[in-house]
């Protein structure tokens, strides 16, 4: 499996963020209410709420989770992100059910070696350190 870089997650994000918008987007996805519609970053989109983040910050940030969440949940393939101490904080279903768990819920807080064998946890622990001293993307593949 080819962990995918910061970078290309970003790009993945704005090519999806322009599908969505040029599609029409359920009302549910995975059971998760969508009360909103997709607009690529920086595009105004008439029909989604306006929201004002200087005056709202929890509404924007609830929003972004959203928005996260869609995405995350309309890609096929294995996917997730971490904060700086290794928890994961975002994952799709796919990931979820591949680390032997039903929803990605039952995943967010935990890490590698909560989730996968102790051996491949480490090597995962170990490409996450090297990238975040390096700053450099780094593909490995399974």
């Amino acid at each position: 499996m080819v962990k995918p870089s910061y970078e290309e997650l970003e790009q993945r994000v704005r090519e999806l963020e322009e599908q969505l918008a040029s599609q029409p987007f359920p009302s549910v996805k995975n059971g998760r209410s969508l009360d909103y519609e997709a607009a690529p970053t920086g595009t105004a989109n008439p029909t989604a709420p306006q929201h004002d983040a200087v005056h709202d910050p929890h509404l924007e940030l609830q929003r972004s989770r959203k928005d996260l969440a869609s995405i995350l949940d309309n890609l096929p393939f294995l996917a997730w992100l971490k904060d700086t101490e290794g928890r994961f904080i975002a994952v799709n279903e796919p990931f979820a059910v591949a680390c032997g768990h039903q929803s990605p819920d039952e995943v967010i807080g935990k890490t590698d070696l909560d989730v996968w064998p102790r051996e491949l946890a480490e090597a995962y622990r170990a490409d996450d350190r090297e990238v975040m001293e390096s700053g450099e993307k780094k593909n490995v593949e399974e």
